[in-house]
């Protein structure tokens, strides 16, 4: 829902509003859930008002999906826009997984009344294994007159290389906490490149005990 402030009449100066936001099931007049809501709404004598940060560029568009691997190191980068007579004074983010590092970069270009200021935070992280499963990763701008862009969120998902299909493995791929390494299905030996499998031979294999022709099958041999 959107709330509208009518300020007409007021004087300047700060008002705090407070908020009771509930939900009712359509037949029982007992909320079920409440929660309160409260800030601050500025009544200036300007009829100008500063126009909100932007996140112009970022790793991932709001509301993406990404894979990552466990212990491999994900990099991320965030760039957002001050406008005139302001500057970006941080990016915050509201729900972040454990371990995510914020690296902010000096800003490109200062603010002036005719240029735009711009800052770019770098993102890094290296998931562990208990750390498997989606992750959801949210953020935003505020500038140096207190306005705040838009939240951008993007969901992490921590998984096995062998689920992200670049192990080359031809037929089994196991998840370790170093990596991966590859196996191979009854009646295949893995080669010595790690990856490809090559099917056993049972007759040339092993003593088969067979008088004259000893037939190889998938199940084993047979005479």
């Amino acid at each position: 829902c959107e709330l509208w402030y009518n300020s007409a009449g007021q004087n300047t100066g700060y008002y705090a509003v407070a908020i009771q936001i509930e939900d009712f099931s359509s037949t029982d007049a007992v909320p079920l859930s409440s929660i309160p809501l409260q800030f601050l709404v500025n009544v200036s004598s300007s009829s100008i008002c500063g126009q909100e940060p932007l996140i112009i560029d970022a790793s991932l568009p709001d509301g993406a999906f990404m894979n990552i691997a466990f212990n491999t190191e994900m990099s991320y980068f965030v760039k957002a826009q001050a406008f005139t007579n302001s500057n970006i004074t941080g990016i915050f983010t509201t729900i972040t997984p454990f371990g995510i590092q914020l690296m902010k970069s000096d800003p490109s270009v200062a603010a002036t009344s005719t240029s735009q200021f711009t800052w770019t935070v770098n993102i890094s992280w290296i998931p562990s294994v208990s750390d498997s499963g989606p992750h959801l990763f949210c953020y935003y701008a505020i500038d140096s007159q207190g306005l705040t862009s838009k939240q951008y969120c993007v969901t992490l998902n921590v998984t096995g290389l062998c689920n992200l299909k670049q192990h080359g493995c031809e037929q089994i791929c196991i998840d370790t906490e170093e990596g991966y390494h590859c196996s191979c299905n009854k009646g295949f030996s893995l080669l010595q490149d790690g990856k490809s499998c090559f099917e056993i031979d049972d007759c040339a294999e092993q003593e088969h005990g067979c008088e004259q022709v000893c037939t190889h099958t998938e199940e084993g041999y047979y005479n």
